[in-house]
């Protein structure tokens, strides 16, 4: 991952100035389920939070939030 470090960091700097925000508050992850993941074990959900989602969603971006219910 070393090699890959300055293009990173170059890479959320761009994107905070895109967002315009700090590159502080930009992750970068393999792909979506693992962000999917990052939230949903993250989030502060209580019991009655809804989660709303697309019918045909990609079952491993969902499995968080059911395992969640």
């Amino acid at each position: 991952m070393d090699f890959y470090t300055p293009e990173l960091d170059g890479f959320k700097e761009q994107m905070a100035l895109l967002l315009q925000t700090s590159a502080d508050n930009i992750a970068a992850v393999r792909n979506t389920s693992e962000a999917l993941s990052m939230v949903a074990n993250g989030y502060p959900f209580q019991p009655g939070d809804e989660i709303i989602t697309f019918t045909h969603e990609y079952l491993p971006t969902i499995i968080p939030g059911l395992s969640r219910s």
